[in-house]
């Protein structure tokens, strides 16, 4: 799924415009011998107050919250998991029973449970909804009427926080009494939804997982629900794209890094252009570094790739994520420069007086904290 995808989805989750038909939550003890499942309700949203539509529907939210590749991760659904049984076959069973089936759902929720490692209490919400999705015209022009039907679920992890403790004053008794501490229900941490909305239409084979700590997948989670490639977190690619560069050569350029921070920056802002997935594989790698540093060998490339990825399954890594694009930032012991991506060209490494320096034209006013300082 892409960013627009996601942010049309968000958009359902209004009272006015929501299409959510039932609401599960189940209540995890966590004990010394490991999880409990004490509580399992099954609701009708419309039936319920304004305020608690609200308020489920807020957590649904939340649960495709975040960015792209960081906290949301669109997860494959190997086909070998869609016989009987199998994580595919599982998930589109209870999608396509409409949460009718009680048993299903305790099993579901069983699952979820002893496979998402937490030392809380949990509440978990799974939603079932559908949306009936617009045309869109050649112009990207939402049309009133809708040729397909979007049948979802989302199921959201929220860690279960008790209410400090103070006091309240009754207004009808006229008093002062210490607040009864209550478990409640805190913002998601985890979740998933299934199936992805890709090419704004039912791709039943992949699903989107969410974390609120981008260091926290939940690998073991993601595994139990979809049996997939587990990806690389979004915090330790750039470490490897760099070990990888590091193999490669020793010590690179400061042309040479300016060139990799452009290339990548230019082909993130081509694939948002095209709506495109933005990960990559070794041979986008090797392209992004034959690009900047010019005698290296493929072979030397291929080696130092699989050497760094040997540990994971999903050798892919993310543009967004093995290097911030956003910034170029200059450091020396006590000294940064801080340089907007698109003037990179106007900084200079160079050999002055037998000391190296960096080199930045001034153009327009200087000012120092805000203070102007004259230029002569």
């Amino acid at each position: 799924m892409n960013k627009k995808e996601i942010a049309e989805l968000r958009k359902l989750f209004k009272p006015e415009t929501t299409a959510i038909d039932f609401v599960v939550t189940a209540f995890v003890k966590h004990t010394e011998n490991g999880t409990e499942i004490t509580s399992i309700e099954k609701n009708r949203l419309l039936a319920m107050d304004d305020s608690e539509i609200f308020k489920y529907l807020d957590i649904s939210k939340r649960t495709l919250g975040g960015t792209l590749e960081k906290n949301l991760l669109n997860i494959d659904l190997p086909t070998a998991e869609c016989h009987e049984g199998g994580c595919q076959d599982r998930l589109y069973k209870l999608l396509s029973s409409n949460f009718s089936d009680d048993d299903m759902l305790e099993d579901f929720i069983t699952l979820i449970a002893e496979n998402y490692d937490a030392a809380e209490h949990l509440m978990i919400q799974l939603v079932h909804g559908s949306y009936d999705v617009p045309v869109k015209t050649k112009d990207r022009q939402e049309q009133d009427e809708s040729d397909t039907v979007y049948d979802y679920m989302i199921c959201s992890i929220c860690p279960m926080v008790l209410e400090k403790a103070g006091i309240c004053y009754d207004m009808k008794e006229n008093t002062f009494k210490p607040i009864e501490q209550k478990l409640i229900a805190d913002k998601p941490v985890a979740g998933f939804l299934y199936p992805a909305f890709n090419d704004r239409a039912t791709d039943l084979y992949q699903a989107l997982f969410y974390t609120k700590k981008i260091e926290e997948i939940h690998s073991e989670f993601i595994a139990a629900m979809t049996g997939g490639k587990i990806p690389v977190p979004a915090d330790m690619q750039q470490k490897l794209f760099g070990d990888i560069i590091t193999k490669v050569t020793e010590s690179m350029d400061f042309e040479s890094t300016k060139s990799i921070h452009g290339e990548i920056r230019a082909r993130i802002d081509n694939r948002h252009f095209n709506e495109e997935d933005t990960h990559i594989s070794k041979s986008d790698i090797k392209d992004i570094i034959t690009s900047a540093i010019g005698d290296v060998s493929d072979d030397e490339i291929d080696k130092a790739y699989d050497d760094v990825m040997a540990d994971y399954d999903d050798r892919t890594l993310a543009l967004e994520n093995i290097m911030d694009t956003t910034k170029f930032n200059v450091g020396v012991p006590d000294i940064e420069i801080k340089v907007k991506p698109d003037r990179t060209q106007d900084i200079e490494q160079k050999m002055i007086e037998g000391r190296k320096c960096f080199v930045i034209p001034v153009m327009g006013n200087i000012e120092v904290n805000g203070v102007p300082v004259s230029d002569n």
